[in-house]
């Protein structure tokens, strides 16, 4: 699996090297607003290539953690299978720092929304508290048709209070 994901992550960064300087300053501008990140219409308005250059943020090492996860999120307004691979190798990849993760996971539930929650509910195994309360509030957003059963499934399994309470308030 780590091989996988190195090859799909180096794959990544070799396609943005192709990317427009122009184009990459916009996105980087609405990226580093300092409270609010763009909204889906900023990004999309811009055209092509968006996503290309949030994919390259994304997987930069190199830059701020918090640049990484607002390109992150944003990926979820593009749902291509690229991109989707992408995310769910951050969110399923543990050495990832977990605020990486818990933005794959939203990204995620916004993009594929009919296949997120059988691509997600494994990832509620994980030891990682503020990513399994990511996983509830993703699971929120979602048709409660595939969410709700397997949220009332984990509830009964949850023993951290915090993740519990997170789990009562989104079967509400």
């Amino acid at each position: 699996m780590k091989r996988f994901i190195a090859s799909t992550l180096l794959l990544f960064a070799s396609l943005a090297q192709a990317a427009d300087p122009a184009l990459e300053r916009q996105v980087m501008d609405l990226l580093n607003a300092y409270e609010a990140g763009p909204t889906a219409q900023e990004l999309q308005a811009l055209g092509t290539g968006v996503d290309e250059i949030l994919r390259t943020v994304a997987t930069d090492d190199h830059r701020v953690v918090a640049e990484r996860a607002r390109a992150l999120v944003c990926l979820g307004w593009f749902p291509t299978d690229e991109n989707h691979a992408l995310l769910s190798a951050r969110a399923q990849d543990a050495s990832q720092p977990s605020i990486l993760r818990r933005k794959a996971v939203a990204a995620i539930a916004t993009g594929w929304p009919t296949a997120a929650s059988a691509e997600l509910t494994p990832l509620f195994a994980d030891t990682d508290v503020q990513l399994r309360i990511a996983l509830v509030n993703a699971f929120a957003r979602l048709p409660a048709e595939s969410a709700r059963p397997v949220l009332e499934t984990r509830l009964a399994a949850e023993s951290n209070d915090a993740v519990r309470k997170a789990l009562q308030d989104a079967l509400k």
